[in-house]
């Protein structure tokens, strides 16, 4: 119990090798007790839609609720929102409710009005967050929320299981299961371009991904300095797409997105494991 330390001394074998690896897998298991009943969760995100059309032939991002309970919840005065500072930015209209085991999706179009359907807003494809509200009289507090890193074209989030899985990378399924998309090796990226000194404009990086399928970023991180592996990790639930470019903005504003990093373009360094 309490805060546990894993502490590692590698040893390099031999004087001829100008590369050294190391790696670990930790499993474990929690048992909770007197958790919280079933309820309505966010199931699905989908904050860069460019191919997949609703009935007026636009690609809007949407959020996916799933009802996790075998009742029908009623959902009037709960509200959706992609900004913590403004928790009722979409509210649920009155007679809004989610059948038991259902799904239920709401568009996030910021090119048309908000309605009974969509919120008038849309997800960040360059990283985010998402908040599902409690109604004010129930107290107004977060039932649930994800914040995601920038996402690739044509590919959603999702819980691996449907209501109550972990978050991962999936093919968009408006309105169904969740099926997990298949991922490409991080080994694979590549640096690809930089621009380094442009006046009126922020150095960038541009990364690659060559493989046939999207590559999970988290856990790798990009540096100027290579004693410094960890300098600018990329965040959780980021992903580059098959055969696509990721720019990443080099000013070190991180609190301006996930796109943006603090490596210096004039000096990178190869992506690194973090840590």
């Amino acid at each position: 119990p309490g805060t546990n330390v894993i502490a590692v001394e590698v040893h390099q074998s031999a004087t001829n090798s100008s590369d050294i690896v190391w790696g670990m897998a930790l499993t474990a298991s929690t048992q909770l007790q007197n958790c919280e009943p079933a309820t309505v969760v966010l199931n699905e995100i989908f904050a860069r839609n460019q191919s997949f059309t609703n009935a007026a032939g636009r690609a809007p991002d949407w959020i996916e609720l799933f009802n996790a309970t075998t009742n029908t919840v009623d959902l009037s005065d709960f509200s959706l929102t992609d900004d913590a500072g403004a928790l009722r930015k979409w509210v649920f209209p009155s007679g809004s409710s989610i059948g038991p085991l259902a799904h239920l999706v709401i568009e996030c179009d910021n090119g048309v009005p908000a309605s009974t359907t969509n919120t008038g807003f849309a997800l960040g494809a360059s990283g985010g967050a998402v908040f599902l509200v409690k109604r004010p009289a129930d107290g107004g507090t977060v039932l649930d929320s994800l914040n995601f890193g920038f996402q690739a074209a044509d590919y959603s989030l999702g819980r691996i299981e449907d209501g109550n899985g972990d978050w991962a990378l999936t093919l968009p399924t408006r309105g169904a299961a969740n099926v997990a998309a298949s991922l490409g090796n991080a080994s694979s990226l590549k640096l690809n371009e930089w621009l380094a000194s442009s006046p009126g404009e922020d150095d960038w990086l541009e990364l690659f991904n060559p493989e046939p399928q999207p590559v999970a970023l988290a856990g790798l991180a990009l540096t100027d300095d290579a004693s410094v592996h960890d300098q600018s990790p990329l965040p959780p639930l980021s992903f580059i797409g098959p055969q696509r470019h990721q720019k990443l903005i080099a000013d070190g504003n991180r609190g301006a997105g996930a796109d943006h990093v603090v490596a210096d373009a004039r000096h990178p360094h190869p992506l690194r494991p973090a840590g």
